[in-house]
C-alpha cells in the first residue's frame, strides 16, 4: 500500500488484503516491512509519513568594496 487512500479503498471494498505478520524465527513474516511495522505498532492504522523538510539558505547582500583612498603626498599634474 503506497497510500491511505488506496488502503481506505480495499476496506471500503470488503477487499480482505492488509494482514501484516510480524517476522518470527523460520518465517520472513508478511506486509511487515515497508510500512506495516508501521501500522501495527499504530494499533493497525495508517501512519502518514512525516513531510521531508529541505534546509534553507539565507544569501546575505555584500556592499561592494569602497574605493581606495587617495595617494597622500603624490604630485599632482596640471595640463
Amino acid at each position: 500500500m503506497t497510500t491511505e487512500a488506496e488502503a481506505q479503498a480495499l476496506k471500503d471494498a470488503g477487499t480482505e488484503w492488509g494482514d501484516i505478520i510480524p517476522p518470527v524465527a523460520g518465517h520472513q513474516g508478511l506486509n511487515y516491512a515497508g510500512g506495516g511495522q508501521a501500522i501495527l505498532e499504530n494499533d493497525c492504522k495508517y501512519v502518514t509519513p512525516p513531510p521531508t523538510t529541505v534546509p534553507t539558505t539565507t544569501t546575505v547582500p555584500t556592499r561592494a568594496a569602497p574605493p581606495p583612498p587617495p595617494v597622500v603626498g603624490a604630485p599632482r599634474f596640471t595640463g
